[in-house]
């Protein structure tokens, strides 16, 4: 259920019709959670134990019957607003667990009785959380319809997974980045300088997961990549590779089996002759794009949680950067390295854009930097 890219009508009424039970990754509730503190100690426990586990839906407005089968009770108590009870449950959500839930997504779905609140809980990889006030914390998890609490040795691997799964996302990019500098990755890439970027889920490290699906995620990298145009691709052993019909050699996106996303171009101007050199612009251009797209691709994936995020410059010794300078064009001497690679950034919640545009601000402020400048002023 956690996989489910849209919660609508139609998918709370096959589970009505399908008489689906709960389950690991789906809870009813006949009812809103009251301000009572029973009814907010319940919440921010099925909350929390969704995020500790593999993720879910609670639909509020669904009764569960005696034999475990759905009924539709949609929600006919109006003195409180749908938006006022979503911001009620985030608040209780946001200062009642640690550490924060990220990316938690509320839908108000219309029926002609009422309406039925759905809330999608991600699988958190920024936990364990715990839930509860000083002094009564509780770390807990979800097992098929039951929530249980950690034991002991599950607490502490929970915490050992999660430190470890960034430094081994740290290693791959160092590994793929390591590909390319000796041209030993399947694309071909033209001579001069070229930016490189990777966003890597870092779900894929935390928990076994089914490969995303390929087929159905060729409409959806469109706006990912590197040029516009008309664009081909095929499938290798890492997954799946877009590049403009055309231009092979100019730009490619390689889409990795778990969701991490590989993009390659040239910041080099068309045609150029001479000494080498970085168009600012098309540098600046492809890594806004490239990230500010991210989140709504990941969303179609079904992904969410934290990701790392890297921008490189390769090949760019005696390469001098054009750049704008408030509408005029300016040209900075090359950097006195072969190389820029900007240190990997670790984004809490891809959903999250704005914390997904600070990334690339980051990233261009210090590439800027790196020529002796303050800042991109064409980020």
């Amino acid at each position: 259920m956690s996989t489910q890219n849209v919660v609508d009508n139609d998918w709370v009424n096959a589970i009505i019709g399908n008489a689906i039970r709960e389950g690991q990754e789906l809870e009813f509730k006949e009812t809103l959670p009251d301000r009572s503190d029973k009814g907010t100690k319940e919440f921010i426990k099925d909350i929390s134990a969704f995020a500790n586990s593999t993720g879910g839906v609670i639909l509020f407005g669904v009764a569960e019957e005696d034999d475990g089968r759905p009924r539709l009770a949609p929600l006919s108590n109006f003195s409180e607003s749908p938006n006022d009870v979503e911001l009620r449950l985030r608040s209780l959500a946001d200062s009642l667990v640690e550490p924060r839930i990220q990316g938690l997504q509320f839908s108000t779905l219309q029926y002609a009785e009422g309406y039925v609140l759905a809330l999608k809980i991600f699988a958190s990889y920024g936990g364990p959380h715990w839930c509860g006030q000083t002094g009564h914390k509780r770390f807990v998890l979800r097992r098929g319809n039951l929530v249980l609490d950690y034991t002991h040795q599950e607490l502490r691997a929970a915490f050992d997974r999660n430190s470890s799964a960034l430094t081994r996302a740290r290693e791959w990019v160092e590994q793929r980045l390591n590909e390319i500098r000796e041209g030993r990755n399947t694309m071909p890439v033209c001579a001069g300088p070229v930016v490189v970027i990777h966003v890597v889920p870092l779900v894929s490290y935390f928990q076994q997961r089914p490969p995303i699906d390929l087929s159905g995620s060729v409409k959806s990298i469109t706006n990912l990549l590197p040029l516009s145009g008309a664009f081909n691709t095929h499938r290798n052993f890492e997954g799946l590779v877009a590049y403009p019909s055309g231009a092979r050699e100019q730009a490619h996106l390689q889409l990795f089996r778990d969701g991490s996303i590989e993009s390659v171009r040239s910041c080099q101007p068309r045609n150029q002759v001479g000494a080498p050199t970085i168009h600012g612009g098309v540098l600046a251009n492809h890594v806004k794009r490239t990230l500010a797209d991210t989140p709504a691709f990941f969303l179609s994936q079904g992904l969410a949680g934290p990701v790392l995020v890297s921008v490189a410059l390769f090949r760019i010794h005696l390469a001098d950067l054009w750049y704008n300078d408030n509408g005029v064009s300016m040209v900075a001497a090359s950097a006195p390295k072969h190389e820029l690679v900007v240190p990997p950034q670790y984004v809490e919640d891809v959903l999250q854009e704005q914390d997904v545009q600070q990334s690339w601000v980051d990233a261009l402020n210090m590439l800027w930097q790196a020529y002796g400048l303050n800042q991109c002023e064409e980020r």
